[in-house]
């Protein structure tokens, strides 16, 4: 019976009261808290249907007792677990500007292209270079 509540409260780093009772239910083990009339837990008994036996908490042991059950309980359940949180790896970037808010890339600067567009003529558009394209000389066709 120790073994199955401890493997129990192992799991857990906190567990809600009925969280524990359903898994004691699990492992046909059944438990019954004494409560005074302000609510305050003082005494659990075990009952394992399995071997037919009644045990008191306390008589189990310290870590059995009403007292001892009641400091792992907690509002939520949360399990344990061996595996380190994962933390996202900084790019390169990242690293190099961790202290500066510096940014690679120039702002704009201010323009009006369609001011741009209207104001020049098509005449500006054209390449002049001053020289003629030579022509090509046809070849007659031969069968």
């Amino acid at each position: 019976m120790k073994k199955s509540i401890d493997q129990i409260l192992n799991k857990y780093q906190v567990i809600t009261r009925a969280t524990f009772v359903n898994e004691l239910r699990r492992e046909k083990i059944g438990v019954t808290f004494r409560q005074n009339a302000q609510g305050f837990i003082y005494g659990a008994t075990f009952i394992d249907h399995k071997n037919k036996t009644v045990f008191n908490g306390s008589d189990l042991g310290k870590a059995y007792s009403a007292k001892s059950l009641t400091e792992h309980f907690g509002n939520t359940d949360k399990e344990k677990t061996y595996l380190k949180p994962i933390r996202r790896q900084k790019t390169y970037l990242e690293q190099k500007n961790e202290g500066s808010n510096k940014s690679y890339l120039e702002p704009l600067a201010p323009t009006n292209y369609l001011k741009d567009l209207l104001g020049r003529a098509e005449i500006d558009y054209a390449p002049s270079t001053g020289e003629k394209k030579k022509k090509r000389k046809k070849r007659p066709f031969k069968i």
